[in-house]
């Protein structure tokens, strides 16, 4: 287990990058720095991502309207 913590730059972006036919892997192009999230080599790794990218999906979006309403982010559930 590990802690990452970044703060992107003025030039990050989200993105995929195709693995192989029908495997997408989550690119988190920091600006600096780079973070790639792929599917786990286990059982129902697609399945596994998919849920996280969903999770992730939906916690991105808090942050976002929160900091749209001018707040820090990160709130609470």
């Amino acid at each position: 287990m590990f802690t990452l913590t970044c703060a992107p730059g003025r030039g990050a972006v989200a993105d995929v990058r195709h693995v192989g036919p029908g495997w997408l892997s989550l690119v988190l192009s920091m600006d600096p720095g780079r973070v790639v999230i792929d599917v786990p080599s286990v059982s129902g790794g697609g399945l596994i991502l998919a849920r996280f990218c969903a999770d992730l999906a939906q916690a991105a979006t808090r942050v976002a309207v929160d900091l749209d309403k001018g707040g820090q982010g990160g709130g609470r559930r």
